[in-house]
C-alpha cells in the first residue's frame, strides 16, 4: 500500500515541479525526513535525473558548502526549510557570493516550515549578484502523512505574496491590508493534482468559506492509510468527516486559508497563543523579534504561551547569534520588549536569551514550540545572562 502513495505523490510532484531527465538535484536534508527521502531521493530516481548527496552536517557547519555544489555542478533543483536560506543569506560575505553562479538553479523549493517573504527577499537580492533568479523559488505545503506534497507554487513565476491585514488575521480571515498594520503571508501554492484541500473549522467540524482561518484538511489518493500500530491515532487524523459528508479527510494540525486558489498557511492549531481572550500567531511575534537585530540568530526566536503569576503570559526564547556584552543583551531585551509592546500589544512575561542551537527542532529544522515551553519550564536551558522577566 505503501508504494501506491509514494508512486501517486511522485507524479504528483513530477507534474507541479515540472520535473525532467535535464534536472540536476542537490540534496543535504536528511533520507529520515521526508522531504529528503522522497523529494530529494525518490524524486530523482522517478523524473530519472541525478542527484548528488551531502550529509546535513556539512551544510549545517558551513552552509556555502550547498551553494557552491549547486554552482559547481550547475544544479537545477534543490529544496529546503526557510531557515537554510535566511542561514545563507545572513552568514555569506560578499566575496563568497561573488565566487557562486546560480544561474542554473530553477527551482529552489522552501517547505517544511512557516515561509518569511523577508527571507526570499533578502536571499533574492543577496545572491542576485551569483546569477539566482527570485522566480526560481517554489513555496509548498506537505507532510509525510500526504506522502510529502499538498500544495506547490507554480514553478518559474515568482511566489505569491499577500499583505493581511493584522486585525482581521486575528480575528480569523485572511484579507488584504488596507493600512500599515499588516502581516505578510507567502502563499503555498495551490493543491496539486489530485490533491483535495478544505478548510474546516475544528469544532463544528464545517467547511469555512473563502478567506475564513481554520485547519487544513487534506484527502487523496496521496494521503497514507495511517499510523503503524497507532490505531487510535488513526481514527482521530486520518478518519475526520465533515458534517453531512461521507469522504474521509486527514486533519493535518494545520491552520490556513484558502483565497482566490492560494494557499496560506498561517499556523499550528496546538501553538496559537491565547492572552486574554486574543488569539495570536507565534510566528507573526519571532517574525517581529527576529529582525530587531542582526544578532538574533535567523529562525532563532521561538514564542509561546504559559502560565505566570496565575495568568497567561507570553513567553520568548531568543538565540543570540554572537556573544553580546551585558549591557548589549540588556539593551536587545528592552527593543524586544518595547517592538512586542508596540507592534502587538502585548506585554513579554518572559524573556531568555539563550545561546545558537538552544532551541528544539526537528530533524528539519521547524521549531517545537511545545519542547521549549518545557524546557523553560524544567529550567534545562541555559540563558546567557539569567533569566529576564520584564
Amino acid at each position: 500500500m505503501l508504494h501506491r502513495h509514494l508512486l501517486v505523490n511522485s507524479a504528483m510532484i513530477h507534474q507541479a515541479m515540472a520535473s525532467s531527465a535535464d534536472d540536476v538535484g542537490v540534496v543535504w536534508l536528511p533520507p529520515y525526513h521526508d522531504m529528503g527521502l522522497i523529494g530529494g531521493l525518490l524524486q530523482p530516481l522517478y523524473a530519472g535525473y541525478p542527484v548528488h548527496l551531502m550529509a546535513p552536517a556539512t551544510f549545517l557547519q558551513r552552509p556555502l558548502r550547498w551553494l557552491e555544489t549547486i554552482s559547481r555542478l550547475r544544479g537545477t533543483v534543490s529544496a529546503a526549510p526557510n531557515f537554510a536560506y535566511e542561514l545563507c543569506a545572513r552568514r555569506l560575505k560578499p566575496e563568497q557570493v561573488a565566487s557562486l553562479d546560480l544561474s542554473s538553479w530553477r527551482l529552489a523549493a522552501n517547505g517544511a516550515e512557516p515561509i518569511r517573504q523577508r527571507t526570499l527577499s533578502v536571499f533574492s537580492q543577496v545572491f542576485a549578484a551569483a546569477g539566482f533568479d527570485a522566480s526560481a523559488f517554489a513555496p509548498c505545503y506537505g507532510m509525510a502523512e500526504t506522502t510529502l506534497l499538498v500544495a506547490a507554487s507554480a514553478p518559474d513565476a515568482a511566489p505569491v505574496i499577500l499583505r493581511a491585514d493584522r486585525q482581521a488575521l486575528l480575528g480569523g480571515t485572511v484579507q488584504p491590508a488596507t493600512g500599515d498594520d499588516a502581516v505578510v503571508l507567502v502563499s503555498s501554492g495551490t493543491p496539486a493534482a489530485g490533491a483535495c484541500v478544505v478548510i474546516a473549522d475544528p469544532q463544528r467540524l464545517e467547511v469555512l468559506p473563502p478567506g475564513q482561518v481554520g485547519e487544513i484538511w487534506v484527502a487523496g489518493p496521496m494521503v497514507a492509510d495511517g499510523y503503524w500500530n497507532s490505531p487510535q491515532a488513526t481514527e482521530a487524523n486520518f478518519h475526520a468527516t465533515l458534517e453531512g459528508g461521507q469522504h474521509s479527510w486527514l486533519r493535518t494540525g494545520d491552520l490556513g486559508a484558502l483565497l482566490e486558489g492560494q494557499l496560506y498557511v498561517t499556523g499550528r492549531l496546538k501553538d496559537v497563543i491565547i492572552i486574554h481572550g486574543h488569539n495570536h500567531y507565534p510566528t507573526d511575534l519571532e517574525d517581529t523579534v527576529g529582525k530587531l537585530d542582526v544578532a538574533i540568530r535567523p529562525q532563532g526566536v521561538a514564542a509561546y504561551a504559559r502560565e505566570l503569576g496565575g495568568e497567561e503570559a507570553l513567553g520568548l526564547v531568543v538565540e543570540v547569534e554572537r556573544n553580546l556584552a551585558e549591557t548589549a543583551l540588556a539593551a536587545l531585551r528592552a527593543r524586544i520588549v518595547e517592538a512586542v509592546s508596540q507592534v502587538h500589544q502585548l506585554r513579554v512575561g518572559e524573556l531568555l536569551l539563550v545561546a545558537p542551537n538552544s532551541l528544539p527542532r526537528t530533524s528539519s529544522g521547524k521549531l517545537q514550540r511545545a519542547r521549549t515551553r518545557q524546557a523553560v519550564e524544567e529550567g534545562t536551558l541555559q540563558a546567557l545572562a539569567g533569566r529576564a522577566q520584564p
